[in-house]
């Protein structure tokens, strides 16, 4: 028999952490895939935000110095369309990292779809698709690492890169939406 229903990693991690930490909050899988993983909805279930859930495991290389690397707590690797993000019915993107150590908990960076659009555009122009690298920094700052030159890399390792429209630390563990559901 095949299974006919899954979830992915991610998206389980995602409501482990709404529902471990916001008890009063219902988290519902939907039963087609348009675009939105995740309902959550408020106690009453009158309120909604949809979300749409990427995830990746850690793809942090370790090559060496000068690799950025020296830095980094995690960092993943997400592909997807300009058409999907910009069409997106949910309310919010969650990316979703996963270390390799067992002991070390996700990490979230959470973001409504136009503005991670308008953010991916000033970083690397108007594309069909994205492929962005969300990492984190052993000092809990986060950035899209994608196309980082090697000069920049040596930079980010020695705390001297300027991370203008890169930083996404307002995004890291940002669980303000759900107060809409308040």
């Amino acid at each position: 028999m095949n299974p006919i229903f899954l979830i992915h990693a991610g998206e389980y991690l995602f409501a482990n952490q709404v529902e471990g930490k916001h008890r009063d909050l219902h988290c519902w899988v939907p039963s087609r895939d348009r675009g939105v993983d995740l309902l959550l909805t408020s106690s009453d279930n009158r309120k909604t935000v949809g979300v749409q859930v990427k995830s990746s495991r850690s793809y942090l290389r370790g090559a060496g110095p000068g690799d950025g690397s020296e830095r980094l707590k995690i960092g993943g690797w997400c592909n997807f369309s300009r058409n999907r993000l910009e069409n997106s019915p949910a309310d919010i993107w969650s990316f979703v990292l996963i270390s390799p150590r067992r002991s070390e908990p996700p990490v979230f960076l959470n973001i409504p779809p136009a503005d991670l659009l308008q953010r991916l555009e000033k970083i690397h122009g108007v594309r069909d698709k994205y492929s962005i690298y969300p990492w984190v920094t052993s000092d809990n700052k986060a950035l899209d690492g994608r196309s980082l030159s090697q000069g920049e890399k040596l930079a980010l390792e020695n705390y001297e890169l300027d991370w203008g429209d890169r930083d996404f630390t307002d995004c890291l563990e940002a669980w303000d939406f759900l107060e809409d559901l308040r």
